[in-house]
């Protein structure tokens, strides 16, 4: 006998559960099994380049599916994150008319954003590794940065006094640098290491930048928010 819902008619709740999808062997998606990471702005848009801290690969389809394990290094993957919130808001307008209890809903736009909390041990702060892919791969100079060209064909150049940082520890939210977009891929699978589904969220910009220490605490502790464009899927079984 199933031990699960398939319909209405068939429900039992002293016997089965509700869940039909639900396996019973212990399967289960878990957050050591969620990898996040920075890259490209637009899923489109990501290239074959070196980043600030590694290769971001070739990962481009016009349909944006593709086989991930075909892919390589999408984008560099962020570690030391403790938790991560994504809220999305539709706008939504309701009226009603005279005449009728009945009312109209009419569905408007959606406004998404997104928090990350991360502890910092050594190596590169929070806003140094979200910004891996305007690393210029012609510049050995660490503190370079490759950024989209204007309307004239001209790179534009950061102020040499305004930076994000320097090194490995970048703090400076008021840079230029950080008034272009980003994208974060958030790779899932279950705890048999089998897919279970990916999404990029596409033009990502920084809303907020937070960082607190303690005298009491071990680690020094960031915190991010960002305001992103659209949630673009990516089809696994593609490729």
């Amino acid at each position: 006998m199933s031990v699960s819902t398939s319909s209405v008619s068939t429900w039992d709740s002293e016997n089965k559960h509700v869940q039909s999808s639900i396996e019973q062997n212990g399967v289960s998606t878990q957050a050591s099994t969620i990898l996040i990471a920075a890259g490209a702005p637009r899923l489109q848009d990501a290239r074959n380049r070196p980043g600030i801290l590694g290769t971001i690969g070739n990962i481009v389809n016009p349909s944006y599916s593709a086989n991930f394990n075909s892919l390589g290094d999408v984008a560099y993957p962020i570690g030391l994150i403790e938790n991560v919130g994504i809220g999305q808001n539709k706008q939504l307008q309701q009226f009603f008319e005279i005449g009728s209890e009945l009312s109209y809903f009419i569905p408007g736009r959606t406004v998404n954003s997104m928090t990350m909390n991360r502890a910092y041990l050594n190596g590169p702060s929070l806003l140094k590794v979200l910004y891996a892919y305007y690393k210029s791969p012609e510049d050995d100079d660490p503190d370079a940065f490759s950024l989209p060209l204007d309307s004239n064909n001209n790179q534009p150049t950061l102020d040499t006094n305004n930076q994000p940082g320097f090194n490995n520890l970048w703090l400076n939210v008021a840079s230029k640098l950080f008034d272009y977009p980003i994208g974060i891929l958030m790779y899932f699978k279950d705890n048999r290491g089998v897919e279970a589904g990916a999404q990029y969220l596409e033009k990502c910009h920084i809303v907020s930048h937070n960082f607190g220490i303690s005298s009491s605490s071990t680690l020094f502790s960031e915190s991010i928010t960002l305001r992103f464009d659209r949630v673009k899927p990516i089809n696994l079984k593609v490729g």
